[in-house]
């Protein structure tokens, strides 16, 4: 992945944490399943999110994928798809 690309994504994460002072963020672990290189690319994102959060002292929280679904749609196996 670019190095500008994951910069960005952390100067928004630490903007977000200065902005709302969580005590605690929750990220979702990486799914193994997909193709390598879109793991490889999830973990870069997922990497500079975690630093983000050790730099401004955020407990992080991992979830595996079905866990997050089944919280939020009562079924791991939910689609991700946009609901209108």
């Amino acid at each position: 992945m670019r190095r500008a690309v994951l910069q960005d994504v952390h100067a928004r994460v630490c903007s977000l944490i200065e902005e709302f002072s969580p005590d605690a963020m929750a990220v979702e672990s990486v799914f193994t399943a997909l193709n390598m290189r879109t793991a490889l690319c999830l973990a870069e994102v997922r990497g500079v999110i975690l630093l983000a959060a050790a730099q401004h002292s955020v407990v992080v929280y991992s979830y595996a994928p079905r866990e997050v679904k089944a919280s939020v749609a009562g079924y791991g196996h939910a689609s991700k798809r946009k609901c209108n």
